[in-house]
C-alpha cells in the first residue's frame, strides 16, 4: 500500500529545489543587513580618509553642507545622497575634490555597490532594447527595407558615439 503523501521523483526534485531556493533567500536576507552595514562602514572610513587628506574636519564638513556630524555619518553609512538637504551631497563631494558621479569610486563600499547596481540596470535595459531592435530587424525581409534599416542603425550608432564622446 502506498501513501498518498508519496512524491514522484520529479515532484521530489522540484520540492528540494524550491526548499533550497527558500534557504538561500533566507540566508541572503539574514546576512544582507550585515553586509550593508559593513559596506556603509567602509564608505564612512573612506570619507574620513578623504577628509583627512584635504585637512577637513568632519564636523566642519557636515556644518558646511547643512548637516550635523551625526546626520553626515548616518547618511554616508546608509549610502544616501542627503535628499532632505538639497545639494548637500554634491557640495560634500566637490569639497572633497571629486564629482558626485564618482562617489562609487571615491567612497567605495555602499556607494560602490550602488554604482555597480546602476551599471547593471543600465546594461540590462540596453540589452533589452537591442534584443527588441534585433527582433524587428529580423522581420524585415525585402532588400530595400533592409537597406533603410541598416542606414537607420548606422545613423543611430553614429549619434550614440557622438553623445558618448561629448564632454560635459
Amino acid at each position: 500500500m502506498t501513501s498518498k503523501l508519496a512524491l514522484t521523483p520529479e515532484q521530489a526534485e522540484e520540492t528540494w529545489t524550491r526548499d533550497d531556493d527558500g534557504i538561500i533567500i533566507a540566508y541572503d536576507a539574514a546576512y544582507a543587513a550585515e553586509i550593508w552595514v559593513a559596506l556603509g562602514e567602509e564608505s564612512y572610513k573612506n570619507l574620513k580618509a578623504l577628509a583627512n587628506d584635504k585637512w577637513i574636519y568632519l564636523k566642519d564638513l557636515a556644518k558646511s553642507i547643512g548637516l550635523t556630524p551625526r546626520q553626515l555619518r548616518e547618511g554616508v553609512m546608509a549610502g544616501e545622497r542627503f535628499p532632505r538637504t538639497a545639494g548637500a551631497f554634491d557640495k560634500m563631494c566637490r569639497r572633497l575634490g571629486f564629482e558626485p558621479s564618482e562617489a562609487g569610486e571615491k567612497l567605495g563600499g555602499i556607494y560602490g555597490e550602488q554604482a555597480r547596481a546602476n551599471f547593471l540596470d543600465a546594461r540590462w535595459a540596453a540589452l533589452a532594447k537591442l534584443q527588441r531592435m534585433d527582433d524587428v530587424y529580423r522581420r524585415i525581409k525585402t532588400p530595400t527595407d533592409r537597406a533603410i534599416a541598416d542606414a537607420a542603425i548606422n545613423a543611430l550608432w553614429t549619434q550614440l558615439n557622438l553623445l558618448a564622446d561629448r564632454k560635459g
